[in-house]
């Protein structure tokens, strides 16, 4: 084995899979695939679903989003692992650099989608990597996203689906986007995300819900009590391949394994883009909404008003208050707490470390909850350095969030244009898109892109977004404030009852609509949690909400 290897965690099935090949390249997220990249074992790295990893004679190349790369980068280095930006620098050109042009190079028909593999492979071969195939790449270790949360099953969506096979012209229609059969089933995966099964729906007959593997007779009871039909995966492949009927899938999103499989079964469709909240104004949904923003309005107190605490420490008081929420299921990603110059990274790595918090210090706290009904995701930062270029920089999200938030209707361009717009007339760049949408008790990002180019022109009803400028100077300081948002179809308005902190602030660089408004969120956060904080986040919400000079 290649030294290098001896830091990467790959199962025996992994190896045995690539021993004639030279490299493999594996694609994001898929449905019955964790794309997790492998573990280094000295500090157990390892790089989220939905990023690309490659491995060619040894090495290991990633790609993640920007907001990840340095972060990675600088601590993957000392194992010669190679850290790419997703958008300009694709693993494709990375093996081209790297492998020879005999190189035999597997591309994963399961993490791909059929689109995605077929121009790839086409890609590679175009530019001298010709001895290309596709194999399904055995993942080192159990899918984090195949054990579920039956008892968070939802009735089966019949009109629903009968209405998408009208709408699609076909007579049966497999879906295969976990976050969307998530929605439509109620499943939860143990992670609190999205989850490993396909649903299939016949105009004749009650949905199928398809799972990579076999589950016990308890579970196919209750999936029979909300409506469904169960089948694993290998029966439903078996029994489609003995029919002769047309099925509608989406190669888009469906991987090339999947696709295959249907063979001349498959006829193309498209899948949903995103995803509204349906109940907003539930109590239930309000109830979470409320009880993740006192969260963490006690831990914004508390770092306030304690002494000797650290990132680490920050993190678990935090995660123990979102423990104490009945409806809390999981975290939809890990809780972001930065001292510093570690807040000059959106996202950064590991996500809190035992960095104390010294006097003249900044801190940000970036976190979100899941629940059966509800995904949260909220940033806010605590000032304690009475620095200029702290102040200006503050001043600056806080203005493009208050922008923004002013914007009335719907329109998504409009809000990300403010922003922009804001943020390069103080000669800055945005680290990140503007915001994101989220499916509500599914994920926290929605696939469909909200903000920036490509971006829907039009918020649409009951659809829950976040707005969340941000500026960052590498190895300084980063500044971002972020509310959750969400659409009633003609104006959008936040869900976010936190107060934000206006003390580090400078009012002469704000105009007096954008202080009535800073005013009137502040008074609104406070009244809303009147009764459910403690004395001491009370006295917090107080002092953090009168204006300083």
């Amino acid at each position: 084995m290649n030294p290098k290897m001896e830091y990467l965690k790959f199962s025996d099935a992994f190896l045995s899979s690539v021993v004639s090949l030279n490299a493999v390249l594996v694609g994001g997220k898929n449905e019955f695939f964790n794309a997790q990249s492998p573990c280094c074992l000295a500090d157990q790295i390892s790089v989220g679903s939905g990023h690309e990893w490659a491995w060619a004679d040894g090495e290991l190349a990633l790609t993640t989003s920007s907001v990840e790369v340095n972060s990675l980068r600088k601590h993957l280095s000392k194992y010669e692992i190679a850290v790419r930006q997703r958008q300009q620098q694709p693993l494709s050109h990375w093996l081209i650099e790297k492998a020879d042009s005999r190189a035999r190079i597997g591309i994963c028909s399961r993490s791909w989608s059929a689109v995605q593999a077929t121009s790839t492979a086409r890609y590679l071969e175009k530019n001298g990597l010709e001895n290309t195939c596709f194999l399904n790449v055995i993942h080192p270790g159990k899918s984090i996203r195949s054990s579920f949360y039956w008892k968070r099953l939802k009735s089966a969506p019949v009109d629903f689906l009968l209405k998408r096979l009208a709408n699609n012209n076909v007579d049966s229609e497999l879906i295969t986007r976990g976050d969307l059969v998530s929605y439509l089933t109620g499943l939860r995966s143990a992670s609190g995300g999205s989850v490993d099964a396909f649903l299939f729906m016949q105009k004749s007959n009650i949905p199928t819900l398809v799972t990579p593997h076999k589950i016990d007779q308890n579970a196919i009871l209750k999936l029979h009590k909300m409506g469904y039909r169960h089948c694993d995966v290998n029966g439903f492949f078996e029994a489609v391949s003995k029919n002769d009927y047309e099925v509608g899938v989406d190669p888009a999103v469906a991987s090339l394994d999947t696709y295959t499989q249907l063979g001349q079964n498959a006829v193309e469709t498209r899948e949903i883009n995103y995803f509204s909240l349906d109940q907003h104004q539930n109590q239930d949904f309000q109830k979470v909404v409320h009880s993740f923003d006192a969260a963490v309005i006690e831990t914004l107190s508390y770092i306030e008003y304690s002494s000797d605490i650290s990132e680490i420490s920050v993190s678990n008081f935090l995660h123990e208050k979102f423990s104490s929420i009945p409806e809390f299921l999981g975290l939809p990603f890990p809780i972001y707490v930065s001292f510093g110059e570690r807040t000059s990274d959106p996202h950064p790595f590991p996500p809190a470390t035992e960095k104390t918090l010294s006097d003249n210090d900044i801190v940000m706290l970036d976190a979100g909850i899941h629940s059966g009904l509800m995904t949260t995701d909220t940033t806010r930062m605590v000032v304690k350095a009475n620095k200029y270029f702290i102040r200006r920089n503050y001043t600056i999200v806080l203005k493009a969030l208050v922008q923004a938030s002013l914007v009335r209707g719907t329109s998504a361009a409009e809000r990300n244009d403010v922003i922009e717009n804001l943020i390069t007339s103080y000669n800055l760049s945005l680290g990140h898109s503007v915001g994101h949408a989220v499916i509500p008790g599914v994920s926290v990002h929605s696939f469909n892109k909200l903000f920036g180019s490509n971006n829907v022109s039009e918020i649409g009803e009951s659809i829950l977004f976040t707005i969340e400028p941000g500026v960052y100077f590498s190895g300084e300081a980063g500044f971002r404030l972020e509310n959750l948002m969400v659409s009633n179809g003609t104006d959008c308005m936040p869900l976010t009852k936190i107060p934000i902190d206006v003390r580090p602030a400078l009012p002469c660089m704000l105009s007096s609509e954008e202080i009535a408004w800073i005013d009137g969120y502040n008074r609104m956060s406070i009244e809303a949690h009147a009764d459910s904080i403690s004395p001491r986040a009370r006295s917090w919400s107080m002092a953090a909400t009168r204006w300083s000079m």
